[in-house]
């Protein structure tokens, strides 16, 4: 059975500018550098993918992120 995903994105084409939003979050989140956060984002391709096609907002992916992170740790 194959899964479609049916892309709602919160700003369509513009993939970069939204993943780059959820970075200063998770940065500020975590009281880290930019690059640090970089880092965690790069961690999660998968999730950052699924969230994005899903439609979640910044603030739902840096929330989804941190907690994909945390508990792979």
């Amino acid at each position: 059975m194959a899964v479609a995903f049916v892309s709602h994105a919160p700003s369509p084409g513009n993939f970069a500018a939204w993943e780059g939003e959820v970075t200063d979050l998770i940065a500020e989140a975590l009281d880290a550098s930019y690059s640090d956060a970089q880092g965690v984002v790069e961690a999660q391709p998968l999730c950052m993918q699924l969230a994005w096609s899903m439609g979640m907002s910044v603030q739902e992916a840096a929330a989804k992120i941190l907690a994909d992170a945390t508990s792979a740790a």
